[in-house]
């Protein structure tokens, strides 16, 4: 998810809540406001440059919100 607030851009990512924690102790992360608890971390500065980590997020996301027959046709082809 994209957006654009009084602080500039923002990106947040959908993930499990293990790996939330993990990437908000990592400090490039942090709990997006009103949809953390339910896994979701943004950039906490769109200086991360890390874009092979940030496109594995994106992948891994969709594989969480997508249908459950989409889901399961992405993750067999990245395996």
């Amino acid at each position: 998810m994209m957006g654009e607030g009084n602080q500039g851009p923002s990106m947040a990512i959908k993930t499990t809540l293990d790996k939330q924690r993990n990437l908000i102790e990592q400090g490039d992360f942090v709990r997006t406001k009103y949809i953390g608890q339910h896994g979701w971390v943004s950039l906490d500065r769109l200086t991360l440059t890390d874009w092979d980590k940030i496109e594995r997020l994106i992948a891994e996301a969709y594989v969480l919100v997508a249908p459950k027959s989409l889901g399961k046709k992405i993750s067999t082809t990245q395996e």
